[in-house]
């Protein structure tokens, strides 16, 4: 790594106590990377305890960091980064992640040479559940029946064989991104706490017209929400995320039951069930409109079972939910 030269990336990590993770990242990040890559890593303290004060504070170049006494959270935290950032991308990294070389590679060649006719909003990869093969992210995307966010291919075992996905968002945990395009679109909502102003960036790029991508051929371990406090927020940043995007989320759910249902549900199922399949197709709703209502409950029903769209690759709607697994 050239260090006299600009960075074509910025690395940067937000760290809030769980000094173990955040060693490890020191340790395996730099390995992990292409050798001609030219990257700075910036880490932003915010209000950590003194063992992760300490640790950092010994960190020399071409470690870059800041240090604030109060936390303000994960929004605020990684937007300080972007402000001093000097890379012509932006790689949003968790210090809840376990790295080995090849990671980085698909994913800077997708975003350099994106898909014919796509605008590359984020770009996440897949992650599974640290010393695990299971998968925990494979996108975000919001579920018909209770119209929250759900993590695609979470349980899964089987790895995506495409090259990517596109979904409405995908997970801040590792989220690459143009600076320019970063900063422009208002860089991340700082009125969310700990939770959705990844889902909320995406949105606001999906609704300029970019896509936020996949790339299943970048995979990492993750140990997915290991910072204390993670979810004391969880109703106040989704509500805020409702009073944002509400009117949308029927447009958005119908859209991913559309596209799921397609691709995982067998022809001749699909002809037994004509009707669900014609709503399926229809993709007319406009924000504001109702989803449907035999989706909507079967999907409910499913989503109280603790499942998720993806893992029910052979389940029909109306299917009693114990006759839905492979």
């Amino acid at each position: 790594m050239n260090e006299d030269a600009k960075p074509e990336l910025s690395i940067i990590t937000s760290v809030y106590n769980q000094v173990g993770h955040t060693q490890q990242l020191i340790e395996t990040l730099p390995d992990s990377l292409p050798e001609d890559l030219r990257a700075e890593f910036i880490l932003i303290n915010d209000g950590s305890d003194e063992p992760t004060q300490a640790l950092l504070r010994d960190l020399e170049a071409p470690w870059v960091v800041r240090q604030n006494a109060d936390n303000k959270g994960f929004a605020w935290r990684n937007n300080e980064g972007a402000k001093t950032a000097q890379g012509e991308y932006l790689l949003f990294l968790n210090n809840d992640v376990v790295l080995a070389r090849g990671w980085l590679e698909p994913m800077l060649e997708l975003m350099k040479h994106p898909p014919k006719g796509k605008k590359i909003g984020a770009l996440g990869n897949l992650q599974n559940y640290a010393g695990t093969p299971v998968l925990n992210h494979g996108g975000i995307y919001f579920h018909p029946g209770d119209l929250t966010t759900r993590h695609a291919f979470d349980g899964w075992t089987d790895w995506p064989k495409t090259p990517y996905f596109e979904w409405f968002a995908v997970t801040a945990a590792c989220m690459l991104i143009s600076r320019d395009l970063f900063l422009g679109i208002g860089a991340f909502d700082e009125r969310f706490k700990n939770g959705y102003e990844d889902v909320d960036l995406c949105l606001r790029l999906f609704s300029k017209g970019y896509s936020n991508l996949v790339c299943n051929q970048s995979r990492i371990g993750h140990f997915v929400s290991a910072s204390e406090g993670r979810f004391d927020r969880e109703d106040a940043n989704y509500q805020l995320l409702k009073e944002k995007w509400g009117s949308w989320f029927h447009l958005y759910a119908r859209k991913d039951f559309s596209r799921i249902f397609r691709r995982s549900v067998p022809l001749k199922e699909k002809l037994k069930q004509w009707r669900t399949w014609a709503l399926a197709l229809a993709g007319d709703l406009q924000p504001g409109s109702q989803f449907q209502e035999e989706p909507t409950m079967a999907w409910q029903e499913m989503a109280h079972k603790g499942n998720t769209l993806d893992t029910l690759k052979a389940f029909v709607p109306g299917t009693p939910p114990q006759d839905a697994e492979e």
